[in-house]
């Protein structure tokens, strides 16, 4: 409650707002809060919509809320990728977002770039295993999951 306090009257002091918005996305995201979540993440990309995180965790939230808005955070994370092709976390997002789009063979393309560089491989490797028995590469799906039953934590 005390980091909530701080970020508040950060924005209300007009002092770093946008990254105190996005400070206050993240903390309302980890308390279960996504409708406060979604509304900083809003707040922290109208002010700075350059800041390509703010830009990606916003994509992420409104790919995975109770009412999903694909085709916006498809929009949002595919300019972002464009921006930072390099950055194997807004790859991950891109591919989560066509994975619930059911475009398979993008988001197969994407978690496969995405892998060699996320933190989170274990998650990787079970979504690579759902999309490869969707495609009927049951070899290649068979081999992640078993990847991913080997890890421990988010590997």
């Amino acid at each position: 409650r005390q980091i909530q306090n701080m970020l508040e009257e950060s924005i209300v002091n007009g002092k770093s707002t946008a990254l105190s918005h996005f400070a206050l996305g993240n903390l309302m995201y980890l308390k279960g809060d996504f409708k406060d979540s979604q509304f900083h993440m809003e707040r922290a990309y109208e002010l700075d919509a350059k800041f390509l995180v703010i830009a990606n965790n916003l994509a992420w939230l409104l790919a995975h809320n109770e009412n999903p808005e694909l085709e916006r955070s498809y929009e949002l994370i595919k300019g972002v990728v464009e921006r930072r092709q390099d950055d194997a976390r807004f790859r991950d997002t891109l591919a989560s977002v066509l994975m619930k789009l059911g475009k398979t063979d993008e988001a197969l393309t994407e978690f496969e770039r995405a892998l060699p560089g996320v933190q989170d491989k274990k998650s990787i490797h079970e979504k690579l295993a759902v999309l490869y028995d969707q495609v009927g590469k049951k070899n290649l799906a068979e081999l992640h999951r078993k990847k991913a039953t080997e890890m421990k934590g988010n590997q």
